[in-house]
């Protein structure tokens, strides 16, 4: 796009109007167009003071008999449509500007500008390789006509990625309400009125791009009244876990007539409060308060960020390169991140502590790397914040996924795409010229004492117990109502009982239990902020219950020592994936 092109962020801006018409004799032309020359087509009628001949007889006009009004005043106006002009200038010898160079051929698109009927008084929106056009295509029969039919479309050209939500309902209005002027008094169609196309092509270009709204009367008892209406896309899914941080002042714009629950939950956005913890500090349901935060949320008063934590993993995008650069955000970010009575950090400083923000490091070994808190003065949380408010930085999100020894016969005949039988030696590809036999699973069950059969029982009741979605209130979890079971001990004994008998049950000893729902959550879809929010735990208890279910020691890498935010090395049968 050229530089010096408006700004689309907010409204998509128009980039031409044109009125075209189903020629009886020539089939789908442009009668007009604003501005000129941007629509290329063979029957386009140019910008003259005069209706064209071939407008004129299209409309069963003689030549002589054309309206001198072609071209109206170009004045911005919003009390008439001028029906006439003077060709002021018709004895300058100065030299016409070039013509533009037109965005897309007329006839590329004249099937479904002015398409069949089956697509006639509906709204219609077609691309070319760079724009779209949207428009209500009309179809009128009447005996008055030629061909016992009229049809005409009055379209709108916008950029190809333009998000034309605010600007349906307009076009659909234009065009039913030239349809009832035809149906009144032949608006379009007459050689009388038809010449007025043109003024309304002109106002509604400039009136809708630079005002957002237009009025035109078209007849005395007609005006054409539009107003664009910016168009919020619906809101995203409000979790518990999610925290709203404020993009205006919320307060400020409540008075005594709002919302009692919204002015509650207004109070305790704070940036810092997750939705289920507003729920709580406001005493308020929590349904109640996912409302109010999507109705700020659709308003784009508010934004969602995940909860601040040392075990949060971050990384730069690739707008990092374009807002390193941005004198607003150089001159903000030192401001909003430095603790109160401390001199805020250069930014070329800041810059650097950003670029150490890397896949697979959590924010707590981050800030030991950088010294934060010691060396640096520098508000962890408002840091980041900042970075994913700006969207140069974004949050790793973790999907903890079991892998079971052996897997149930269902699943194992749905990945190997065969049943196996039970007692025999199967095969399972796991890459090219690779085969992973079961001899493993085999090698397992002597160490740990526990038959493959055995565990695939304990998997597939485990999978059948549903779980629930919401966050337990107290700190006992599920865990308190887990029955005393059988403990996975090594070696042979009646803990595990024999095959065939009732499966037994998976049971942790020791403090913090671990709940028997969280196998079933552990297939890739709950990320850790989910898991961590249904069950009460931070993330360190997470990775520790994780390795539990696992079957591994659970254990900082080696030559770490414990702490917040450390990764541990292994996790046994779970496996953790990354976005």
């Amino acid at each position: 796009m050229p530089p010096n092109e408006p700004d689309e962020s907010f409204l998509p801006r128009i980039h031409a109007v044109f009125y075209a018409v189903f020629d009886p004799s020539k089939g789908p032309k442009v009668a007009y167009q604003v501005p000129e020359g941007l629509v290329s087509s063979r029957y386009a009628v140019p910008a003259t003071p005069t209706v064209s001949p071939t407008t004129a007889a299209g409309f069963g006009l003689a030549p002589s008999q054309s309206h001198p009004a072609a071209a109206a005043s170009h004045s911005h106006s919003h009390s008439h449509v001028p029906a006439s002009h003077s060709n002021s200038h018709s004895g300058s010898t100065a030299r016409a500007p070039p013509p533009p160079a037109p965005l897309f051929e007329f006839n590329d698109i004249s099937e479904f500008v002015i398409p069949k009927t089956a697509l006639c008084n509906r709204l219609v929106i077609c691309t070319t390789p760079q724009h779209k056009i949207a428009g209500f295509p009309v179809l009128l029969e009447s005996a008055k006509y030629p061909r016992n039919e009229f049809r005409f479309n009055l379209a709108f050209v916008f950029r190809r990625n333009a998000d034309l939500g605010c600007y349906e309902p307009i076009v659909r209005k234009v065009g039913r309400v030239l349809s009832e002027c035809e149906q009144d008094s032949s608006f379009l169609s007459s050689p009388l009125t038809a010449a007025r196309i043109y003024p309304l092509l002109e106002q509604l270009y400039e009136d809708l791009n630079s005002y957002s709204e237009s009025s035109i009367p078209l007849t005395p008892h007609t005006t054409l009244d539009l107003k664009i209406f910016p168009f919020y896309p619906n809101p995203e899914p409000v979790r518990d876990w999610h925290v709203p941080v404020a993009l205006v002042d919320i307060r400020s714009k409540l008075d005594g007539s709002s919302d009692v629950t919204m002015s509650r939950v207004v109070h305790w956005v704070d940036g810092v409060r997750c939705v289920g913890r507003i729920a709580e500090e406001a005493d308020v349901d929590l349904d109640w308060v996912r409302g109010c935060v999507e109705h700020l949320l659709y308003y784009q008063h508010i934004m969602l960020l995940d909860l601040f934590a040392p075990s949060n993993i971050y990384m730069l995008t690739p707008a990092f390169k374009y807002l390193a650069m941005d004198p607003i955000v150089s001159s903000e970010c030192p401001l909003y991140v430095t603790p109160p009575a401390k001199p805020p950090l250069p930014w070329h400083t800041l810059l650097r502590l950003y670029i150490r923000l890397k896949p697979g490091k959590t924010v707590a070994g981050w800030a030991d790397e950088c010294g934060i808190g010691d060396d640096v003065a520098l508000d962890a949380r408002r840091f980041v914040t900042f970075g994913v408010i700006k969207g140069f930085l974004r949050r790793v999100e973790r999907y903890p996924v079991y892998v079971p020894v052996a897997l149930p016969e269902a699943l194992d005949g749905d990945m190997d795409g065969e049943q196996t039988p039970a007692g025999t030696r199967s095969r399972t590809p796991t890459g090219p010229g690779r085969e992973r036999s079961n001899t493993t699973h085999s090698t397992l069950s002597r160490r740990s004492g526990v038959t493959a059969a055995q565990k695939s029982n304990l998997t597939r009741q485990l999978l059948a117990r549903p779980y629930s979605h919401s966050r337990p209130r107290s700190n006992s979890l599920v865990a308190a109502s887990l029955k005393p079971a059988r403990s996975l001990s090594p070696g042979p004994g009646p803990g595990l009982g024999s095959a065939g008998s009732t499966p037994p049950q998976l049971a942790f000893h020791g403090p913090g239990e671990v709940p028997t729902e969280l196998l079933q959550m552990l297939d890739g879809t709950h990320s850790g902020d989910e898991l961590c929010w249904t069950f009460g735990v931070a993330w360190e208890d997470m990775e520790a219950w994780l390795a539990r279910v696992g079957g591994a020691s659970g254990g900082p890498r080696e030559g770490e020592e414990p702490g917040p935010g450390k990764v541990r090395a292994d996790l046994g049968r779970v496996r953790i994936v990354f976005r």
